[in-house]
């Protein structure tokens, strides 16, 4: 890892059993020091140990979908894949990773769905219609990294999905 390079963009895995622990996340994104490092595969992992081990490294700008999201602390107790609902925005998206549908729980209108893939392609976009639980089937997805966008005039958010 020392000798990569210059790395512009990183993407690391963080969950124990088969990846890195949060301590190994941060100790390999400083020695290939991207300027922006994407954790994923992270599942119950917790994020802000590893945001604050990189807290120092102001060179590394951690990007963990809208990352907030993402901390133990939101996370609903009883089922840590589903993130607690946010109550400015209403906006909750699981289970991630995905296998092939995706549940969208929200009671705002007007937000549109889209997901790219890491190159920017523009593989799916859908209107969501303001019903509290809403099923989106991702089976014609290959396994990978995407970008989920949700967003209407007055939100606007990215998530990093992982299709399995």
């Amino acid at each position: 890892m020392d000798n990569l390079g210059r790395i512009d963009i990183a993407f690391l895995p963080m969950n124990l059993l088969y990846t890195m622990t949060p301590e190994q996340a941060a100790d390999a994104a400083t020695r290939i020091n991207p300027g922006i490092l994407y954790i994923y595969h992270f599942r119950n992992s917790d994020t802000a140990s590893l945001r604050s081990l990189l807290s120092d490294n102001v060179n590394i700008e951690v990007r963990i979908g809208e990352s907030v999201y993402y901390e133990k602390t939101i996370r609903d107790p009883d089922e840590p894949t589903i993130l607690k609902k946010n109550e400015l925005y209403k906006v909750v998206a699981f289970p991630n990773p995905v296998k092939d549908n995706l549940i969208i729980r929200t009671q705002q209108s007007g937000l549109q769905l889209s997901v790219f893939n890491t190159t920017g392609q523009l593989l799916m976009k859908r209107q969501l219609d303001g019903q509290d639980k809403q099923v989106l089937n991702l089976q014609f997805l290959e396994p990978g990294i995407y970008i989920l966008h949700i967003a209407n005039r007055l939100y606007n958010n990215n998530w990093i999905l992982v299709k399995e």
